[in-house]
């Protein structure tokens, strides 16, 4: 799905590592939702405000990819695969 308010990235279903939540996340601009029904109906949150809320590094590395075919640039997946995200 197209991130609603950036209308750029894609929004991606993760796992956080140190708590197994799972959220959506734009590619892109990084803003996340707690579900995938509040997407474009809910006000988000800013991924880096959440994780810094939790204690927790707000990096990409922080996260589990759950939908790996999402992630289209070269760059980020072989980012994701060298910290072992995907």
């Amino acid at each position: 799905m197209l991130c609603p308010e950036c209308e750029q990235g894609v929004v991606t279903k993760v796992q956080v590592r140190a708590t197994q939540e799972i959220l959506h996340v734009c590619q892109e601009c990084e803003l996340l939702w707690l579900s995938a029904e509040d997407i474009g109906t809910e006000p988000f949150n800013s991924f880096t405000s959440y994780m810094e809320e939790l204690g927790l590094s707000a990096l990409w590395s922080s996260l589990y990819v759950l939908e790996p075919e999402k992630i289209t640039s070269p760059q980020a997946q072989k980012y994701l695969r060298s910290v072992g995200s995907i």
